[in-house]
């Protein structure tokens, strides 16, 4: 399946022998990945009927799925196929309360939800003891509370990723990179109200997987869009907001380009080229500049010479 051509119809074909002697659900992977095809060839039909088979619990559009009655991954795909059947809402709040119920198997509640005492993200009661997954034991009492910061978090998510709930802790990075897409495209414009929000996202997303392009440059992305938000808002730019924004999103494009595969970082490198001219008379820019350079290839600076 990993050498075919990734088409529906080949995959269907196949998928359908196998499974004369492997049962979806021992062969989980391939009918996710069969599944997230369909769902971005546009037959989310197929896509739906496919998941279905994976649940351990029927759900007949996923608008109420039961999130820890099965493998984690399957719920995170069900998700997915939610919000691109159009049911945007439902599926932020769902992946909402799903990431909330993977931290608590990873051992603690991290700070970055923001959800009152007792109630979750779709407005049930909220259990204080730990949740499991089938399959996957809890971590024991949870280790960092929802005011513990960010040292707690990288503790947490350090023991997490040292045991077997390693896989755990990734998906838990592109639950958060969801989150923080979604709730973007929920909105019609940035406002003050959403934007802490987006950007604690995408910053867990990159705590969760230090490694992960994506989540480093959706992070950046986030930071420099928030920027020419506040750029409309003030002649000068105050100096806390170009800390708050300016040196993450410098930050975040030194790690994207040096994670980019084949190269493929002209877009992240001239965002960077434009913050550095317009802020690297900054002390904190300065500095965070200097640090970034180490981190990336002297090649990557070839393809920008032009501009």
């Amino acid at each position: 399946l990993k050498g075919c051509q990734r088409n529906v119809e080949v995959w269907h074909r196949i998928l359908k022998v196998r499974a004369v002697v492997i049962t979806p659900k021992e062969d989980m992977d391939m009918n996710i990945k069969f599944a997230n095809l369909c769902r971005k060839s546009g037959r989310l039909g197929l896509s739906a009927k496919t998941l279905s088979q994976l649940l351990n619990t029927e759900s007949k559009d996923f608008n109420n799925l039961d999130v820890t009655a099965s493998e984690p991954q399957v719920i995170y795909a069900c998700l997915k196929h939610l919000w691109a059947s159009g049911e945007r809402s439902r599926a932020f709040s769902q992946m909402r309360h799903f990431t909330y119920q993977i931290e608590g198997t990873l051992g603690g509640h991290l700070t970055y939800l923001d959800m009152p005492a007792g109630v979750n993200s779709v407005g049930m009661a909220r259990s204080t003891s730990n949740y499991s997954f089938p399959g996957i034991a809890t971590a024991g009492p949870p280790v960092a509370s929802r005011s513990a910061g960010p040292v707690s978090y990288d503790v947490l998510i350090a023991a997490a990723e040292s045991s077997a709930k390693a896989g755990l802790v990734k998906l838990l990075a592109r639950c958060y990179l969801k989150m923080g897409e979604w709730n973007g495209a929920l909105i019609d414009d940035l406002d003050e109200n959403v934007i802490p929000d987006i950007l604690n996202s995408y910053e867990a997303a990159t705590r969760c997987d230090k490694n992960w392009y994506k989540a480093w440059h959706a992070w950046a992305l986030a930071n420099f869009e928030v920027l020419s938000y506040y750029e409309k808002k003030h002649v000068n730019m105050p100096h806390e907001l170009i800390v708050a924004h300016v040196v993450p999103s410098v930050q975040g494009f030194f790690r994207s380009i040096a994670l980019s595969k084949n190269g493929n970082s002209l877009q992240d490198t001239l965002r960077l080229l434009t913050l550095w001219f317009k802020y690297g008379f900054q002390q904190d820019v300065n500095v965070a500049i200097g640090e970034g350079f180490n981190n990336v290839s002297i090649d990557t600076w070839l393809q920008v010479i032009p501009q």
